[in-house]
């Protein structure tokens, strides 16, 4: 027997804050190779495959050089403002460079489908354009619309390629509802170009568990083995493992202060405190876990648990040794730890973009019409305008104004 299976984007994508600090993107479905290679190893006559539109490996690269690239205009922009502190020339931007590289380099890791150039293909692209037929047919309070131009490459991708017929199974684990509630349409068009291979479409929310869940849909469904690293990426294990730690008096930095974290409440945790990144087997029985917290649950010395300013995130290191068939955590690492979700800092994405058509206009910003564009129900696009204003100037107080107890007000308010 034969299974396939593939996952769209929203299944593979890191969170921003993860994205910009990891240098790979395509290790995302590093998770899916290594169960696969690990089912190789045993006598079990099911093979397992796993294939990927290439239009979504180039959504993935492209998602990470855009948000680089954002990070890296704004390293530039504060260079050189201070660059005349510098010795050495400016950082060049060589992402592009590291992006080809890696996408080389998983060629050879993953089965990658192309969207067949023939002219019968881009002819039912136009015309399921035109006609808003699904996966098109993004509709909303029941009116149909054409969006979804990169879901309709993907499924066409897998509709037109003859290494589906291979599969006496082909799964397609998505998180994009488009195809969750066109099923019944989306399967009877497959069904009469693959013949003799069932498809099975399955909705999985981008919770941070969506890789795991659908991996373990296969394994439940066809009767496979659970790898230790499959079994290791166990929210409750991971959990209960996480509520043993401790962490506290330590420096943490936001974008505009620093404070003294006074413990991570990590006995308060649930799923939604964190995401599990990434399984390592370092050596016989004995394996590494990575995990991406991003939570409210800790306390500031001499800071009210209420007046917590924002998400706190670090990269957590959990070690185990496996014996008898138990995983016990031996050690525990914490990197990577600051206030990266800050609310302020998620205005200030884009910020530099407004001010630049703010000053391109020369408009007469007055204060009065601010403050009720923010406080009355205009359109969004217009009060989040208001509020990009008023965090500008905020932040130009700021800079004029380096002290204590500004920085404390402006984090509070």
């Amino acid at each position: 027997m034969k299974i396939g299976f593939t996952t769209d984007t929203n299944i593979l994508k890191k969170k921003n804050e993860q994205l910009v600090k990891t240098e790979s993107v395509l290790d995302s479905v590093d998770f899916y190779i290594d169960y696969i290679n690990a089912l190789k190893k045993t006598r079990i006559k099911k093979e397992l495959i796993y294939i990927l539109p290439e239009t979504i490996i180039d959504e993935l690269l492209s998602q990470k050089k855009a948000l680089y690239s954002e990070s890296f205009d704004s390293l530039i922009e504060s260079y050189k403002r201070l660059q005349y502190g510098f010795e050495g020339s400016m950082p060049e931007n060589n992402i592009d460079n590291l992006l080809k590289k890696e996408k080389s380099a998983y060629i050879d890791k993953i089965n990658i489908i192309k969207l067949p150039l023939k002219k019968q293909v881009f002819q039912k692209l136009i015309n399921d354009s035109i006609e808003k037929n699904a996966p098109f047919d993004k509709s909303s309070d029941g009116k149909k619309s054409d969006s979804g131009f990169k879901d309709a490459l993907i499924w066409n991708t897998i509709l037109f390629n003859e290494c589906i017929d291979d599969f006496d199974y082909f799964y397609f684990f998505t998180g994009d509802k488009v195809f969750e509630n066109n099923r019944e349409y989306l399967i009877k068009e497959f069904s009469k170009k693959h013949i003799n291979t069932k498809l099975i479409i399955n909705y999985q929310d981008p919770d941070g568990q969506q890789k795991q869940n659908s991996l373990n849909i296969i394994i439940n469904d066809h009767s496979l083995i659970k790898t230790d690293n499959v079994v290791l990426y166990d929210e409750n294990l991971i959990l209960n493992s996480l509520k043993t730690m401790h962490y506290d008096n330590r420096t943490v930095y936001s974008y505009f202060n620093k404070y003294e974290l006074e413990s991570i409440l990590f006995d308060k945790f649930d799923c939604n405190d964190f995401d599990i990144d990434k399984v390592t087997n370092i050596s016989d029985n004995k394996y590494k876990v990575e995990i991406s917290i991003n939570t409210m649950k800790y306390k500031l010395n001499n800071i009210e648990q209420n007046d917590n300013i924002c998400d706190l995130n670090a990269c957590i290191f959990l070690y185990f040794t496996k014996i008898n068939e138990i995983f016990n955590l031996v050690n525990s690492e914490v990197i990577n730890i600051g206030f990266n979700n800050c609310f302020f800092m998620s205005r200030l994405n884009g910020l530099s973009s407004a001010v630049d058509q703010i000053k391109k206009f020369q408009l007469n910003i007055n204060q009065e019409v601010i403050d009720n564009l923010v406080n009355t129900k205009v359109s969004d696009a217009l009060k989040n305008l208001a509020y990009t204003i008023k965090d500008y100037q905020t932040l130009n107080y700021f800079k004029a104004n380096e002290t204590k107890e500004e920085s404390q007000l402006l984090n509070k308010n």
